[in-house]
């Protein structure tokens, strides 16, 4: 998902001779480029806003020129209407210079960055949930906050052809697919639960931090869901959540899907529970999410793509989570599951049961 900017710089007569003025051209446009996480689950939260038809819409746009000292030298704020078919176009008059850095931010509306005179504060600004709700985060503004940059430009008086600017959203889209299907057919599994933990409530505008370096510490929860549909033995229960990058880092003991667990995820990752059970077992399971090329197979196999010590959720990433459940995962009791057997009273005298060594595919 992406807005390109086309950036040009054009002569106008009233413009002295050190002056310049710069034109954006900006079209919309969607392009999904899934990262696949296997192994985890799905089904759709309703929001106000931001939604799939929403989520490539740019509201209004702030512009930002810095020179290669950092100092701004030009900047201009406009809002539109519009869809992702059509171009809007901004002009800023600043000056010719060397090696400067243009920063375009989407949807933050206007004032955000009142006060902001160099690069370095720009750096800082962060976007947040005001209401510490980390739903709001889709219902609280109407448009997905974006940002893009272009470096080592050169601006000269008159007319200049700049080429592009790229604008990625804030946030990352995460699509969950839970299906439980149990191998012991005599015990269906229903799934009664699931909630995201540990989520951002807050974002840096730029992209010039990263986990070492943000201080951005506030996280919150989603609301638990008890869904009431999709839910039973051999149907995929699906669901959508937008929430903003987070920065958590990495752990080089996490070398496989069974490793991504209590004991190796770093304490910024965020995480969603899944509540399953079957008449003689209930369990809570545990997926950390995050990473980059989610290609892994569901075995984590030599070959696979996926670096497993990868915990940072990344902006403007379509994650698809897909988990299956096949079983109480009993033999990973409070690493990845959290696990609790029930004796089951049969006819005649006490059913035994045998626990089923399972790898939760997640």
């Amino acid at each position: 998902m992406a807005i390109v900017f086309a950036v040009s710089s054009c002569s106008d007569e009233n413009v002295g001779p050190d002056e310049a003025v710069v034109t954006l051209s900006c079209k919309s446009f969607y392009a999904d480029s899934p990262a696949n996480q296997n192994n985890s689950m799905r089904s759709a939260i309703s929001t106000r806003a931001i939604s799939g038809s929403t989520e490539n819409i740019v509201q209004d746009l702030t512009v930002y020129i810095f020179n290669n000292a950092g100092e701004v030298i030009g900047h201009n704020y406009s809002s539109y209407s519009i869809d992702s078919q059509t171009t809007i176009s901004m002009s800023i008059t600043t000056r010719a210079a060397d090696d400067c850095t243009i920063y375009a931010v989407a949807n933050a509306g206007p004032g955000t960055f009142a006060g902001v005179y160099n690069k370095a504060l720009f750096d800082e600004k962060y976007a947040s949930i005001t209401s510490g709700h980390a739903a709001d985060l889709a219902t609280q503004s109407d448009y997905a906050i974006m940002f893009g940059k272009m470096t080592k430009v050169k601006i000269s008086s008159g007319a200049n052809s700049l080429g592009t600017i790229t604008l990625d959203r804030l946030l990352s889209k995460i699509t969950f697919k839970i299906i439980p299907k149990n191998t012991d057919t005599s015990w269906p599994i229903t799934i009664t639960g699931y909630q995201l933990h540990h989520v951002p409530l807050s974002c840096y505008y730029s992209d010039t931090h990263d986990a070492v370096s943000t201080q951005l510490t506030s996280y919150g929860d989603f609301a638990a869901v008890a869904p009431t549909s999709d839910n039973t033995d051999g149907k995929t229960l699906t669901f959508t959540y937008y929430v903003y990058e987070n920065q958590a880092g990495t752990n080089t003991a996490a070398t496989t899907w069974i490793f991504r667990n209590k004991a190796n995820h770093p304490p910024k990752a965020s995480y969603l529970t899944v509540n399953a059970q079957t008449a003689i077992w209930k369990s809570t399971y545990y997926i950390y999410l995050g990473g980059k090329n989610l290609t892994a197979s569901d075995s984590g196999s030599s070959g696979s793509t996926y670096d497993y010590t990868d915990f940072n959720i990344y902006r403007n990433t379509n994650y698809t989570v897909t988990v299956n459940i096949n079983g109480s995962g009993a033999s990973e009791d409070d690493v990845r599951v959290d696990y609790d057997a029930n004796i089951y009273f049969g006819t005649p005298g006490i059913s035994s049961w045998t626990p089923t060594t399972i790898d939760v595919n997640m």
